[in-house]
């Protein structure tokens, strides 16, 4: 009796073991098994909370998470436009002073002055700092896509002022930026005190 028995449960695991029949999982299970696993409740802010179960690695830190991915962008492109490896300035004929190439660097400047913009739009509902951050910067572009226009137009005299204008704009953003960093850490390392940054999240009506 016990070598049938031993028999029948062999039969019953083997059975079970190539039961491979698919399980379908609703839209709501799928998320709640995947992207919003169960567990105890958390707590605080998620803004500084990193490696959620979610699509997006940060949650809560989308904005900044777009705005510092596409600056490191616009540094790679803008190294790329001056590497002599690429040799884009060298392709013509008066290299850096040539037309075209001072010209599309003016649509460059602007593309990123709309794209600021956006930004800057964006911000008004973060903190004040982040607000003088983004409009210094929509300046300085601007300044930049108006002095390679001049260059393009043979005016230097206007292009030199107009990069020293970007230049001023472009020092005044670096200032409020070191404050906000000086800001972060304070509040990362827990001091006693810390720098105010002018929260706005209050301030305007969300729209959801």
């Amino acid at each position: 009796m016990s070598a049938s028995s031993n028999d029948v449960d062999i039969e019953e695991c083997s059975y079970k073991h190539h039961d491979h029949r698919p399980i379908q999982l609703t839209p709501d299970q799928y998320e709640k098994l995947f992207l919003q696993p169960g567990g105890r409740a958390p707590t605080g802010t998620l803004m500084y909370r990193f490696g959620n179960p979610t699509p997006l690695p940060i949650l809560g830190n989308t904005f900044p998470f777009v705005v510092f991915t596409s600056f490191g962008a616009y540094w790679l492109s803008l190294a790329a436009l001056q590497d002599p490896i690429h040799a884009i300035a060298s392709a013509y004929t008066d290299g850096i002073a040539a037309v075209p190439y001072n010209k599309g660097l003016m649509f460059y400047f602007i593309f990123w002055t709309v794209t600021v913009t956006i930004y800057f739009v964006g911000s008004l509902r973060t903190n004040f700092v982040f607000v003088i951050i983004f409009f210094t910067l929509i300046l300085t572009f601007a300044f930049f896509a108006a002095a390679y226009g001049q260059l393009g137009n043979g005016n230097l005299e206007l292009a030199q002022t107009l990069l020293k204008a970007a230049g001023a704009c472009a020092f005044a953003n670096i200032c409020v930026a070191w404050y906000l960093v000086t800001s972060l850490i304070m509040r990362i390392v827990e001091m006693p005190f810390t720098l105010p940054v002018g929260d706005l999240s209050g301030f305007w009506r969300s729209g959801l």
